[in-house]
Formats: C-alpha cells, structure tokens, sequence
C-alpha cells in the first residue's frame, strides 16, 4: 500500500470511530486550517516533505529542496506560537524524508513523535498508538 493510499486508510478509521480529520495539501491549506480553527486540534499529523505554497521564499530556502517543506512550516509557524504542541505532533514520513530531517535540524526528532512510512510493521497500528499516548497526554 502506498503512502496516500495508507494516510486515506487511516483517515477513514479515524472518522469511523468519531473524530474530526482535516486534510491539508500544503502549507497554506494547513495554516489557514490552524489559524481559523485555533485550540481545535488535538494534534497534527504531518508528512515533512511537500509543496512551498504558502512558505516565504526565505523559508522555502530551508526546506532541502522540497524535502522538509513541512517541519519548516511546523517549526516556524505552530511551534513558534505553541511549542507545548509538540508532543501533539506526529510527524508521518519515509525514511528517507526522515533521514534529510535529522540532517537538517538534528533536534526534531525529540521534539515531536515520528512514524516511519516504510518502517517495519504496521504503520496504522504504530499511528494509532501515537495517538493514544496522545490522548492519553490529554487525561492528565
């Protein structure tokens, strides 16, 4: 199963089992999602890689060449404002994409909860597993 095919799979079971799903195709999407809807979100699940829309040509210039377009997003706009969110945040993403991350900004790994794409077992039985420590973050 591909990456979209897997990332649509567990929106759905999300949405079986009640919750909200948002999906952002880019930046901007994400950040107008995140600025209209403030405190809505239990947490955000985020592939680093992507297009620049919605990133300054500044920021665009950090991103690796496309390959952490959303970290710089998440960094620079959601961790800037609220950096207590970042035990809220999954970052969902091959390993590939991981390994230019930890080149880029070796500190993002501790900052936030990492999913492997193509790691070894089940990816949605490891997402749903953040998002229980996640919610159980919430119970505190």
């Amino acid at each position: 199963m591909d990456s979209h095919s897997c990332a649509k799979t567990f929106a759905d079971i999300l949405q079986d089992e009640g919750h909200e799903v948002v999906g952002a195709l880019n930046p901007s999407d994400a950040n107008g999602y995140w600025i209209y809807n403030p405190g809505n979100f239990d947490c955000i699940i985020i592939d680093v890689t992507g297009t620049y829309v919605g990133l300054t040509e500044a920021e665009q210039k950090q991103t690796k060449d496309g390959w952490t377009t959303g970290w710089i997003w998440l960094k620079n706009y959601i961790l800037k404002e609220k950096p207590d969110f970042a035990s809220r945040v999954i970052i969902f993403s091959t390993s590939e994409s991981l390994e230019i991350l930890d080149e880029a900004d070796p500190s993002a790994r501790q900052k936030v909860r990492i999913v492997c794409k193509n790691g070894e077992g089940s990816v949605t039985e490891a997402l749903l597993a953040e998002l229980e420590q996640i919610s159980n973050l919430a119970l505190c």
